[in-house]
């Protein structure tokens, strides 16, 4: 039987980078992810000048696996690219703090956005209009994914006993009646509420895109 060769021979660029995706770069540190890959971390410097240069890499890759709308209409496309990009976050913990911080700033991440304005370019939005709506849609991406993994975190820290969110006493809800005949409608369905928002988002757009059609070519 073949001897498996051992991991350190293995060891490139993309196998690093894979390592890091997959256990997120949430908290992580070049010591953990050698212990993972079974080396030192001295041997991932010797392909990866600092930290930051490996994060960058990964966001790369990242943004990479985010699958592209097909939609030639634009709004189909914002909304089919918001449900990909979120996928792709969520399957990768810290990659939303990451990129809400840094931004686009790779190869693959200028494509990512160089695909979506086209396509609103295409469909007549001005270049200003076309990055606030990209914008606007990503962020909105982004903030769902830092709110359910930053809930989540926070029921892990309470153990049994979950965090509840806006629970009012009898008194409070009398001095607060139109929150308290809200709440039934809330709930704790961090998919459903992404859906709902985004498509108030995208109806935002529309009507922008509406107006601005609207306006007279002496006022564009």
């Amino acid at each position: 039987m073949p001897v498996e060769a051992p991991v350190r021979s293995r060891l490139d660029r993309d196998r690093i980078v894979e390592a890091l995706l997959e256990i997120g770069i949430e908290g992580f540190s070049m010591h953990s992810l050698a212990r993972r890959l079974g080396v030192s971390a001295t041997a991932l410097y010797r392909h990866f000048e600092s930290r930051e240069a490996l994060l960058a890499a990964a966001m790369d890759h990242f943004c990479a696996r985010v699958a592209r709308p097909t939609s030639e209409a634009w709004d189909i496309y914002l909304e089919e690219l918001a449900v990909n990009f979120r996928s792709a976050l969520l399957e990768m913990p810290g990659a939303a703090d990451y990129a809400s911080a840094i931004g686009p700033a790779s190869e693959q991440a200028f494509a990512l956005v160089e695909g979506a304005l086209a396509v609103l370019r295409g469909a007549g939005f001005a270049p200003r209009e076309a990055w606030i709506a990209y914008v606007f849609v990503i962020h909105h991406t982004i903030h769902s994914v830092q709110r359910q993994e930053r809930f989540e975190a926070l029921n892990r820290q309470r153990g049994p006993k979950p965090y509840r969110v806006l629970e009012l006493g009898s008194a409070e809800r009398e001095r607060f009646p139109s929150l308290a005949a809200a709440l039934p409608a809330l709930d704790l369905d961090f998919e459903r509420s992404f859906q709902t928002s985004l498509t108030f988002v995208i109806d935002g757009l529309r009507a922008e895109q509406r107006r601005q059609a609207n306006r007279s070519p002496s006022k564009r």
